[in-house]
């Protein structure tokens, strides 16, 4: 009897070791993302979740009430004109794929460690492929992460996608590992592992320069101090880091102008100045961005009709904001709805990474600018980031820190 279960849980492992692989490459690589139709990709992704429905009891209801909810909100939507027919069995697909990577290190953490680290650097492996593909890109065309941002279907564009060039989701998705390299630079004990994160750190941050989404450039240059001033240590030491955090700030307008002056693009030339002229008070936000328009004409739509959306909203779609086109699309009860969505993904990670005894700090620091980017960026369908956030960066925390931080009983216990 005993043989039988573990044979079954043996045959399970294997599964979610072989499914990870195309599930890493249907996310990461802008070809295969672009070129395999939403239905088969919706459907090898649901399969997983459906699978892990029936597997997991602890995870049914939340999964179930996700699916439930999802479909309340794309009905709410279709009734106000905000959306088609389609999307009422959309919308609770494109949740529960949101959700998929938190349950997909569920599985992958209960692999063998020689799997999870498998796992991990096909994942390394395929994100720093295409961060290295799109900075030769920008080298020919500054300009190219942001075109392919439109989404349009531009035979230029369509060629780029196939050269695996990432555009937006992919280009933040890699951006928010950069918090993640520095903190681990900093606790890592091992000077050749503190080595590699420093180098992983710089040129992740070259990257996020070289795209040009100044909205990503200020988050990583926040996190970071976030970082620094989260570190554990005496309070000497955060007075020592608050310093350095508060001199960096106070220089932004410096920082931006010297970036400013590396040869980018003349839009994103503009909007650096721009914002370094905001930092030294010389200029309004309505000055420095557009955006700031578009966030407030679409709060003040939602203020018309809060409690279910507006029907034909304007700016749903132009938000520039999932947090503000929820709002226009479906109100508060599809902001309740997506609220839950994002809890539970926080959750499921974070209880993975407290059954290893891992020390939460860095990663909040990771789901924060996750939820600040909620705001300020168009991301509900951004199934790469969802990737990094809930299942690349938790894994590099599990399996890092149980090497070089000592005390991670779970993690020699796995590997045995």
């Amino acid at each position: 009897m005993n043989n039988s279960i573990g044979n079954k849980a043996s045959a399970g492992n294997v599964f979610w070791a072989i499914y990870c692989f195309p599930y890493i490459m249907m996310t990461l690589l802008p070809s295969l993302k672009y070129s395999i139709s939403y239905i088969v990709a919706g459907s090898f992704g649901l399969f997983a979740v459906l699978l892990i429905f029936f597997k997991r009891y602890d995870l049914r209801n939340r999964i179930g009430i996700i699916a439930i909810l999802g479909t309340v909100v794309g009905i709410l939507a279709f009734i106000l004109g905000n959306a088609g027919a389609n999307d009422i069995a959309n919308t609770p697909i494109n949740y529960l794929r949101f959700l998929l990577p938190s349950l997909l290190l569920l599985n992958v953490t209960g692999l063998k460690r020689k799997a999870q680290w498998l796992v991990w650097f096909f994942s390394a492996l395929i994100l720093f492929y295409v961060a290295y593909t799109t900075w030769r890109a920008t080298a020919e065309n500054p300009m190219i992460a942001r075109l392919l941002a439109s989404g349009s279907d531009d035979s230029v564009l369509t060629m780029y996608r196939l050269n695996n060039i990432g555009g937006f989701e992919i280009c933040y998705a890699i951006g928010m590992t950069f918090s993640a390299w520095v903190a681990l630079a900093f606790d890592c004990k091992k000077r050749i592992i503190k080595l590699i994160f420093v180098f992983l750190a710089i040129i992740t941050f070259v990257f996020v320069i070289s795209v040009q989404y100044m909205t990503l450039l200020l988050l990583c240059l926040l996190s970071v101090f976030v970082v620094l001033i989260k570190r554990p240590g005496n309070a000497l030491s955060k007075i020592v880091f608050v310093v350095i955090a508060m001199v960096m700030f106070f220089s932004m307008s410096t920082i931006l102008r010297w970036i400013a002056e590396t040869g980018v693009e003349s839009q994103i030339y503009s909007k650096l100045i721009h914002m370094a002229d905001f930092f030294d008070g010389n200029s309004s936000i309505t000055e420095t961005t557009s955006r700031a328009l578009l966030y407030k004409s679409a709060f003040l739509e939602f203020l018309s009709s809060p409690i279910w959306g507006v029907a034909q909203s304007r700016h749903a779609a132009v938000s520039h904001s999932t947090i503000l086109g929820i709002a226009c699309n479906t109100g508060i009860i599809g902001l309740m709805v997506y609220a839950f969505l994002i809890k539970s993904c926080y959750l499921v990670t974070k209880s993975i990474l407290q059954e290893y005894n891992i020390t939460l700090s860095t990663y909040y620091v990771t789901f924060i600018s996750f939820v600040v980017l909620l705001f300020l960026n168009p991301i509900q369908y951004s199934y790469e980031i969802s990737f990094v956030v809930f299942m690349f960066i938790p894994l590099t925390l599990i399996l890092f820190y149980g090497y070089f931080e000592g005390g991670n009983e779970r993690n020699e216990s796995v590997e045995n």
